[in-house]
């Protein structure tokens, strides 16, 4: 009697040891790892489901303004711009957010992320899906409430006057 209760001991002991724990746990860590991966693939583009392209409004062709909130500082947005071969694009967003445009062959065209530049121009696109992603910038100096606003212009004739404050 004795040792069928030892015996039953050891295995619920066994049963509840540390690896056994990990086993139990391991469909949570499993579907937390392809959530991850899903929103990897989303930014990389891979998904095609779930490329957010921007539009331009056939009122206004050549403009096209996108706005939305970034939740904190590791907070980002991606968009995608479909764009011919010879193209000119410039983008005009906000001094406390990055911009980072990457071409159809993944390489990074320009980034805004030092000292927080509000402006990217690209005179002459390639055919294809840029991507478009947006931060908040992590050397902007005073506290920034995620909201931004950000104009992309088709017909390259942007000249900034001043800063992006003004």
């Amino acid at each position: 009697m004795q040792r069928n209760l030892f015996v039953l001991l050891l295995v619920l002991l066994v049963s509840f040891s540390p690896a056994c724990a990990s086993k139990i746990a391991a469909p949570k860590t499993a579907s937390a790892m392809a959530a991850q991966t899903k929103a990897a693939a989303r930014e990389k583009g891979t998904d095609n489901q779930s490329k957010e392209y921007l539009t331009f409004p056939s009122s206004s062709p050549d403009n096209a303004t996108v706005g939305g909130q970034l939740a904190n500082i590791e907070d980002a947005k991606v968009y995608w711009i479909k764009l011919k071969a010879g193209q000119p694009l410039s983008i005009i967003g906000g001094t406390n957010i990055t911009l980072t445009l990457t071409d159809p062959s993944g390489k990074e065209v320009e980034t805004t992320a030092k000292g927080c530049r509000c402006m990217i121009k690209l005179s002459q696109a390639s055919a294809g899906d840029y991507k478009l992603k947006i931060e908040l910038c992590k050397a902007a100096k005073e506290h920034y409430d995620g909201a931004y606003n950000v104009i992309l212009m088709l017909d390259g004739t942007v000249e900034m006057q001043g800063d992006c404050n003004d």
